[in-house]
C-alpha cells in the first residue's frame, strides 16, 4: 500500500511553527489571562523572532481565537460521535457525552483555564451587531450553536419517546452545556486532585432528569 503523501518540506516547517506558536500561547494565557498577554511574550515563550510571530498571526486576538476554536472543534468531534451511538438511550448517549466533556478538560486544563477565563467576553463578542459578523468569531460562534444543537437533538429525541418532560429542547440544550462548563470551572478552581470532574459532571444529569425536590 502507498503510504500518504506528505505536504512540502516548507509547508510542514511553517504548521510546525504555526503549532509551536500555538503552543506557546495556551501557556502564556493560562498563566496570564487575555489581557496579561502580549505578542512579545508569546515571542519570548515560543522562542521566536517577534517579527515571525506577526507574519504568522497579525494579532494576539486571532491566536487566542485559533486556539479556542481549535479545542472547540476536537471536543465537537468526540461528542458527535457519542450522539451518533443510535443503540443507547438520550439519557446514556447525554451520560456518555458528559464523561467525554470531562475527560477532555481533565486532558487539556490549560485550555479549560483559556476558555472558562474568557468565556463572558467571547460570548458578548458573538452577540448580533459586535464581532458576531468577523469570519473568526462567527466561525466559533457557529461551532457553538452545532454543539447546543447535539444536545438538543438528544433531548428532542428523549421527549418524542417520552423519557423526558415535554419541555423546549433548545432550551434543555443550552441549560445543560452551561452547567457543565459551570461544574468544570468549580473544579477547576477547587482541589482538582481531591475531585472527580467525571462524577461532578453526572451531577448535572441526575439534577436534570430527576430535579432537587423529594417527590413523595
Amino acid at each position: 500500500m502507498d503510504k500518504p503523501l506528505q505536504p512540502p518540506r516548507r509547508q510542514r516547517e511553517q504548521l510546525r511553527r504555526r503549532q509551536e506558536i500555538l503552543d506557546a500561547a495556551l501557556r502564556v494565557f493560562a498563566i496570564r489571562g487575555y489581557d496579561g498577554t502580549t505578542m512579545a511574550e508569546i515571542s519570548r515563550t515560543a522562542e521566536y523572532p517577534l517579527a515571525t510571530i506577526y507574519k504568522v498571526f497579525p494579532s494576539k486576538e486571532e491566536i487566542y481565537l485559533e486556539l479556542v476554536h481549535s479545542y472547540v472543534r476536537q471536543l465537537e468531534e468526540r461528542l458527535a460521535a457519542a450522539v451518533k451511538l443510535s443503540d443507547r438511550s438520550p439519557l446514556e448517549r447525554l451520560e456518555s457525552c458528559a464523561r467525554i466533556k470531562a475527560e477532555f478538560f481533565q486532558q487539556n486544563k490549560d485550555y479549560l483555564k483559556v476558555f472558562l477565563a474568557e468565556h463572558g467576553q467571547i460570548e458578548l463578542a458573538m452577540l448580533p451587531g459586535t464581532r458576531a459578523t468577523e469570519e473568526p468569531w462567527r466561525a466559533l460562534e457557529q461551532t457553538y450553536q452545532r454543539m447546543t444543537d447535539l444536545y438538543a437533538d438528544l433531548f428532542a429525541e428523549g421527549i418524542a419517546n417520552g423519557d423526558f418532560k415535554p419541555l423546549p429542547p433548545r432550551d434543555l440544550g443550552v441549560l445543560y452545556l452551561a452547567m457543565t462548563n459551570a461544574m468544570a470551572w468549580q473544579w477547576l478552581v477547587a482541589d482538582t486532585e481531591q475531585r472527580n470532574l467525571g462524577d461532578q459532571m453526572q451531577h448535572v444529569l441526575t439534577i436534570l432528569s430527576g430535579g432537587i425536590c423529594r417527590h413523595e
